[in-house]
């Protein structure tokens, strides 16, 4: 049961591509946080961004493996 629960760390793609990646989806540019999670069967990124002056915030999801985005939340 405890291995189902672990990340996996094979075959991730490069760190500069999942920040491209976030970057390209929401409308600001400085990336706050990186972290690693796993939700269901899936290794995710969550990369939180915001604007210069800290107003705008969002959360972009990203799946580690393959790039695509999982979800876009924008913070109040």
């Amino acid at each position: 049961m405890r291995e189902a629960k672990r990340l996996d760390l094979e075959n991730l793609l490069p760190f500069s591509e999942i920040n491209e990646i976030a970057l390209k989806a929401v409308p600001v540019s400085i990336p706050l946080q990186w972290k690693l999670e796993r939700k269901r069967e899936r290794t995710l990124w969550e990369v939180k961004i915001t604007d210069e002056l800290g107003a705008n915030k969002y959360k972009v999801k990203i799946d580690a493996h393959d790039g695509s985005l999982v979800q876009i939340k924008m913070k109040a």
